[in-house]
């Protein structure tokens, strides 16, 4: 904080040191002021200075407070701002970081699905156990994994164009189909049945790919982590009702 003098009370601004110091810095508020105290107009900036004498950064405000109209003029006001300043620029680091713990959040989230799925294919294919064409479908789904990945992280840095992930006319079937697939040995590890209803032919709808293959996706792994029984089933119907997929 700011030390003045107590016996600087009645002086002039400049005879105080410190403001002698920072004459220019302080001459330059007080000539952005409004000229009459009532006028309207945007109060100047607060200026940033370093100190030499203490080595310390201060902020300074300003501000004209007007007498009663019988006297005229203005008490002009300069204030040591600096730990108000602070206070502020730390609240705003607090909440930049909040924002970007939200977002790890988020993308750990989405990160973790494609690579739980990478692993489980891994580990099937390690086994030797699959034909020529079973581990080429294997193979496939592993790649369109990595790609999801790289996208995800890809929107995350701003690297993709702003159109990339408007909606589009979407086969529904299609993805939901990709997805169960996707799950084809999750469920079988957990003993789960699955089985996919189609009750329209080709349903399409107007959304964002890659939201839809996310929202299934977290659908079908909420349902797996749900069943705790060896023998339990999962259905998925592809229909519409009232206009609604």
């Amino acid at each position: 904080e700011l030390s003045i003098p107590e016996d600087a009370v009645g002086s002039s601004l400049f005879d105080i040191p410190f403001f002698a110091r920072h004459r220019d810095a302080v001459e330059g508020l007080l000539s952005r002021l409004p000229e009459s105290p009532e006028a309207p107009g945007a109060r100047p900036d607060p200026a940033d200075v370093k100190d030499a004498e203490t080595g310390r950064a201060y902020t300074l405000d300003v501000f004209a407070a007007p007498l009663e109209a019988s006297l005229g003029g203005a008490i002009i006001v300069v204030v040591d701002i600096t730990e108000q300043r602070a206070l502020e620029e730390a609240l705003v680091r607090n909440e930049k970081l909040a924002a970007a713990g939200q977002v790890a959040s988020a993308l750990a989230h989405d990160v973790y699905n494609p690579m739980s799925v990478l692993l489980s294919h891994i580990q099937v294919l390690s086994t030797r156990r699959l034909s020529d064409e079973e581990s080429s479908r294997f193979l496939s789904r592993m790649e369109q994994e990595a790609r999801r990945i790289i996208r995800l992280f890809e929107r995350l840095l701003g690297t993709v164009k702003a159109d990339a992930y408007l909606e589009e006319l979407t086969e529904v079937n299609a993805i939901i189909r990709d997805m169960m697939d996707v799950f084809e040995i999750k469920f079988r590890n957990r003993g789960i049945k699955a089985s996919l209803v189609e009750e329209v032919g080709s349903l399409r709808v107007l959304t964002s790919p890659e939201g839809l293959k996310q929202g299934v996706f977290n659908l079908l792994d909420n349902a797996v982590q749900s069943i705790e029984r060896p023998d339990g089933a999962i259905v998925a119907r592809i229909g519409s009702r009232e206009g609604c997929a």
